[in-house]
Formats: C-alpha cells, structure tokens, sequence
C-alpha cells in the first residue's frame, strides 16, 4: 500500500471538510437588525435594544438575521419592542391565518415572506410581512415615498425596510426621513414631550367670584388631561362653567408616543380682584355705617343699595344704575333682577336713595350707578359687588 498517497489524500479530504465547514458555519452566522419600524396606531417599534434612543439593553432585545439552508434563502429571528403594545416575535412556525407562517427572505430580491406577531393580542396580533394586502410596487403610502418594491417588507444589508400588515394596520420600516430614502434609513422616536396654552376666559375675576372657562391647545399630543377642569382627553377644547371665587390654579397635562408619563405644560392661577375701585361717589349695601362694597346673600333675599352724591361737584339732575352679571352682560335698563325696569332717580341724599334687589338666581352681580347734569357733566360710583350663591354665608 502506498502510505504517502494515502496521507495525502486523507490531507486533502480533511481540509476540504474542514472549508466546507467553516464555510457553511459562516453562511449561517446571525447578523443584528437595526432601527426603527412605525405605526400610525400605535407609535414606534424598536428592533434592537442597542438603537439610540430605545432605553438600553438592561431588557436585552433584538431581531437578528441568518442565512439557512444555502446562501440563497434567509431568515429574521428575534424579538422587537413596543412600549404599547409589548413583544413582537419574529420566531412563529404556527397558527397564522394563511401560508408559511416562518418568515424567509429571498436573498437575490431581498424580499421578506411569512409573519410575524405581537404576542400581547394573541391570534389578533398576526402581522402579515407580504400578501395581497399590501401596498403595489412603486406606490405611495400617506406621505412615505417608496422608492423599493412596497409589496411587502425588505431586508438589506441589517435594516429592514417596505410595509407590513395587521390588525394594528401598517407597519412602516425604516420610514423616510429628511435626506434619506427608505433603504439605509434609520428612524429614532421624537425625543421633544408635548406643549400646550391654557387659557383663563378671564382672569382675574371680579370680587365676590365669576364663572369662567379654560381653553387649551396642544401641539405633538396624543392626549391631555386638566388639573381642576375635565379635557375629556381632547387635545384641544374648551371646558364647561367653572365657578372661582379664591385665586384657584389650574394646569394641563399632555402625553404622546415617546413620552406617555404625562407632562405638565402649561400652568395658570386664575386670580380674585381685590376690593372695587373708589369711585366719584359711594355706592354700598344695607346701611352700615362703613359703606361695605360687596355684600353675599341666598337666592331670594334681598339688599339693598345706598348712595351718596354729596361729594360731587355738581348737582346730578338724574342718576341710572346698571348691573352686569357673571358672564359680563350689562342690563342697561335698571336694577330690578331678573326682570330689568327702568330705574331714575333724583339724586337727592337721604332715604329715597336707595333701591331693594331681590335676586333669585345664583351668581355674581355688579352694580354701578352714573349721575348727568343737564350741562353734560357725568360722574359714576365705584362697583358694589353682590355674591348669590344657595350655598354661602349671608355677609350684608
């Protein structure tokens, strides 16, 4: 027997297994998917941990990529990530709703078969990765502009891109984003939190307390809560009838995808008025002798308002009073509440200058008297401000 052809065949036959080998183990080495896919329901899906901006590996995660069989037929594996709906996997051999349910990449066209699911929705949670449902080549979808074959998901080179389906609706990977097209596109979730306006319909309000509104907006919100007023979650509106009458803060929370701890961003102290301005001449209630300016009485009861012209510089030939109410408006045509009257008087001082108001419903009324000569000239008192509430302590 010839030894040395046996040796050197055996040699041969060893490195060539050997090459064999280490050929196919490196045809079947995984390799990491990066970056981001989207979705209009339900935000941003992360696939790999290590994408900047998805929070670190503490929770360690990823899709990975490997050829099978030959270098012709590949495969994604792995998990993905969403902070709203949970685990996405990559790994499922059965109980899709049609067709191969283990994904396979052709790695001629690059084009992704199969499915994936999101395991927190069960059998809702199939995610179709190409099928008659998706999108034709060279189509457009909403303002993402498909510059690959849209028919269903890619892969090239780590990153995935192209559309998928489900329940959740599309699925966008590696969405275009400013100088870039899809393929080689990497997207990271807004980092910015919300911002929002809330606004008083007055502030401060009149002594004694006013009914106001809070208007809101809102921009890159989802939702929004209030602090003292309801929202509804609207992010954008205007509340009901809101009663204030101590200097009371209200503020508004907003969320969105890539905060969903809600942020406080905006804030506003609706203030009370401090005591009604002198005026010309002293309006006040009752007859106390220190001319008090706001008064607080039950629905029903009555007040009753003085004046005194004795200060003024001329002798008023008439004098009107007017009353406004929480909302502003103004009854011209006198003091009688509900029902107005025509109220004139001579000014003259003494006990014909006074006017009894019984008012029967709840709010906060204003009185206000102005006084005319016949020459032209005008004077007005300060504000006496009366408080009508069922529920509050008389103060007359």
């Amino acid at each position: 027997m010839n030894y040395k052809k046996l040796i050197v065949r055996l040699f041969i036959f060893s490195f060539l297994s050997f090459s064999f080998f280490a050929i196919a183990g490196q045809a079947r080495a995984a390799n990491d998917v990066t970056g981001w896919a989207w979705s209009d329901t339900t935000g941003w899906i992360s696939l790999n941990c290590a994408n900047t901006g998805a929070g670190g590996c503490s929770n360690s995660y990823k899709v990975t990529f490997a050829t099978t069989t030959s270098d012709t037929i590949g495969e994604l594996s792995g998990y993905a990530w969403s902070s709203n709906i949970g685990w996405i996997s990559f790994n499922e051999t059965t109980g899709c709703p049609s067709g191969t349910c283990k994904n396979s990449i052709n790695m001629t066209t690059g084009v992704v078969t199969g499915w994936a699911k999101i395991l927190s929705m069960g059998d809702d949670g199939w995610i179709e990765l190409a099928g008659v449902n998706h999108l034709s080549s060279q189509s457009s979808n909403s303002d993402i502009s498909c510059t690959i074959n849209c028919a269903g998901v890619t892969y090239n080179n780590g990153l995935l891109a192209g559309f998928a389906w489900g329940n959740i609706g599309w699925i966008h990977f590696n969405t275009m984003v400013e100088g870039c097209n899809n393929v080689g596109c990497t997207q990271e979730p807004p980092a910015s939190a919300p911002t929002c306006l809330l606004t008083p319909s007055k502030n401060p309000v009149a002594s004694g307390g006013e009914n106001i509104t809070l208007s809101w907006t809102s921009n890159d919100a989802t939702s929004c809560t209030g602090t003292g007023f309801s929202t509804g979650g609207a992010t954008s509106g205007t509340s009901g009838s809101i009663f204030v009458n101590i200097s009371t803060p209200f503020s508004l929370q907003c969320v969105n995808v890539a905060n969903p701890t809600p942020v406080t961003c905006s804030t506003v102290t609706v203030t009370v008025a401090g005591p009604p301005p002198p005026g010309d001449f002293d309006l006040w209630f009752n007859d106390s002798a220190t001319r008090v300016k706001t008064a607080k009485i039950k629905p029903g009861r009555t007040a009753k308002l003085n004046w005194d012209t004795s200060s003024v510089y001329f002798a008023p030939d008439t004098c009107v009073g007017e009353v406004r109410d929480s909302t502003g408006d103004i009854d011209v045509n006198g003091w009688d509440i509900p029902s107005p009257a025509i109220w004139e008087d001579n000014a003259l001082n003494g006990s014909p200058n006074a006017k009894i108001v019984t008012p029967s419903a709840n709010g906060v009324y204003t009185f206000q008297m102005h006084c005319e000569d016949n020459s032209g000239g005008t004077v007005f008192s300060n504000e006496a401000v009366l408080t009508v509430s069922q529920s509050t302590i008389e103060e007359r």
